[in-house]
């Protein structure tokens, strides 16, 4: 048996418990994924060969890989120390620590060893929320729904069906695309 194969052979026996071999897991499918090994076994793509020959959906390897390259590799993560942590809580953290800068990960580390995976959900999810980059829809969005009301005093959501509520819904589709289709052509020429 080569190499190759040999890596191939790894993969069955690291699947059987992800939860303690995500960070090995994750090594060896990077190989595999990088390598392209899995066209021994006759495989076109990484999806087809992890998904018919282990069960495991692409985007779970997809996972597994992120959090190894992440944690073991780029913040140098020692495996026991991700271990300890564990895959789901490095799953919640990994999109926010992948190229941030380094004391901004290390800050999200120390909450993944000090917090439950609801904790940390909560705040990855605060955190998303408070520095979501705007876009100008969202810029538009804001604006109008102050201005309704401020002028209405009401919310825009219920000024919103007031008025709708007698609209024929086809003219105000033709109103909003005309409307959306100009905004985006702005957007386009920024």
């Amino acid at each position: 048996m080569n190499l190759a194969e040999d890596k191939l052979m790894t993969v069955s026996k690291l699947v059987r418990n992800i939860n303690q071999n995500f960070i090995e897991l994750g090594n060896v499918l990077d190989d595999i994924k990088k390598t392209k090994i899995y066209r021994i076994k006759g495989y076109e793509t990484f999806k087809e060969y992890v998904e018919s020959e282990y069960a495991l959906t692409n985007g779970t390897c997809n996972k597994v890989i992120n959090i190894y390259r992440t944690f073991n590799q780029r913040l140098d993560m020692a495996d026991e120390d991700c271990l300890s942590i564990g895959y789901d809580k490095l799953n919640v953290i990994e999109p926010l620590c992948r190229k941030c800068e380094y004391a901004v990960a290390e800050k999200w580390v120390n909450e993944a060893q000090n917090k439950s995976l609801g904790e940390l959900k909560y705040d990855v999810s605060a955190y998303k929320k408070a520095n979501k980059e705007k876009t100008y829809k969202d810029v538009i969005i804001t604006q109008h729904k102050e201005r309704v009301k401020e002028y209405f005093g009401a919310t825009a959501s219920y000024a919103i069906a007031l008025i709708f509520s007698d609209k024929n819904m086809d003219d105000v589709a033709k109103e909003y695309n005309i409307k959306a289709r100009k905004i985006e052509e702005e957007i386009a020429n920024q």
